[in-house]
């Protein structure tokens, strides 16, 4: 478990300030389909390098445990035709190439 939390940690973290940097969220978490004990292993380990990070101009994220767990995924894609029906089209008056 060691090796994989750590490299995902670590890449989680970076990409949490990188969203941070364009839109403040106040929190960031962290769920799936993977086993509770890693799952909260990985939570403290991106606490922890994020507090190596640069946050200068940034409000830092509050790294959280989601309660979803095996459900996030399909939840997720559940959401997609709400997300199409009612939410701006990010791609609205671009021409097909």
């Amino acid at each position: 478990m060691g090796p994989w939390v750590n490299e995902t940690a670590q890449q989680l973290a970076k990409a949490a300030l990188s969203i941070c940097s364009v839109i403040d969220f106040e929190a960031i978490l962290i769920d799936g389909a993977i086993p509770p004990a890693v799952r909260a292993r990985l939570v403290e380990r991106v606490r922890v390098y994020l507090l190596d990070q640069d946050t200068r101009g940034l409000l830092c994220p509050k790294i959280k445990t989601g309660s979803i767990g095996d459900n996030a995924r399909a939840i997720g894609a559940a959401s997609a035709p709400i997300f199409a029906q009612f939410f701006l089209n990010a791609n609205a008056g671009l021409s097909a190439v």
